[in-house]
């Protein structure tokens, strides 16, 4: 939590700063989209999987096994300053929540108990893009990510494990101007992000994937 407060503070005070320095300054934000292509949490699932049949082996029980993740959704907000025509620079927090749920129920009392996989991840990112023309721009970030796995079953949590690592981008930003101060803005990134879990799993997991973004930009 310390941590969380402390990068959220210089984060809030480069934005404020920015805010008081410039005029054109942008506000951005909206939602996102993103695969999430990674062996290590294919693995925790099934892992997992197997662990819930072992503990049902000689009960007369119905398991739906636990799905592998591959996407999440969130949303994003911060700002961007144009330096020339043709380049801006920024940054925003963003978030997204990848999660997978199975069942095991019961047969003899018919009962059921829901498994729960949830992983919220948090990202505080800065940005650069060069602009191709009035529409187009190529980008790229880097950022400092944040968060957690947790398994619940039912209303318990049964496993839970910090998540934090630095994370890459590339792609491209798209831009429709309604007016002189407001855009529709778009964008299609790569993402390169491991992740080190602490406590719990001995490797490193790899968040790779595409985001997309949808959203507005707002000028002061």
């Amino acid at each position: 939590m310390k941590k969380l407060t402390v990068l959220f503070t210089v984060f809030l005070l480069f934005s404020v700063t920015v805010v008081g320095l410039a005029s054109d300054w942008e506000v951005i934000g909206g939602f996102t989209y993103t695969t999430i292509d990674s062996d290590e949490l294919d693995d925790f699932v099934d892992s997992l999987n197997n662990s819930l049949e072992e503990e049902a082996y000689g009960y007369d029980v119905d398991i739906s096994k636990v799905d592998k993740i591959d996407s999440g959704s969130g949303f994003y907000l911060g700002g961007r300053l144009p330096i020339n025509e043709n380049i801006k620079i920024g940054g925003y927090y963003e978030y997204f929540n990848a999660d997978t749920e199975g069942k095991v129920k019961s047969l003899d009392f018919d009962e059921e108990i829901k498994i729960e996989m949830e992983i919220p991840v948090n990202g505080l990112v800065g940005i650069a893009s060069y602009n191709i023309n009035d529409y187009l721009a190529v980008n790229g970030g880097l950022g400092y990510y944040f968060g957690e796995i947790e398994i619940k079953t039912g209303p318990f949590s049964i496993m839970k494990t910090d998540l934090n690592g630095l994370g890459f981008k590339l792609g491209t930003d798209l831009n429709y101007p309604l007016n002189e101060k407001i855009s529709i803005i778009g964008a299609a990134n790569y993402r390169i992000l491991t992740l080190e879990a602490d406590d719990y799993y001995d490797d490193d997991i790899d968040f790779n994937g595409f985001e997309f973004k949808g959203g507005i930009s707002c000028k002061l």
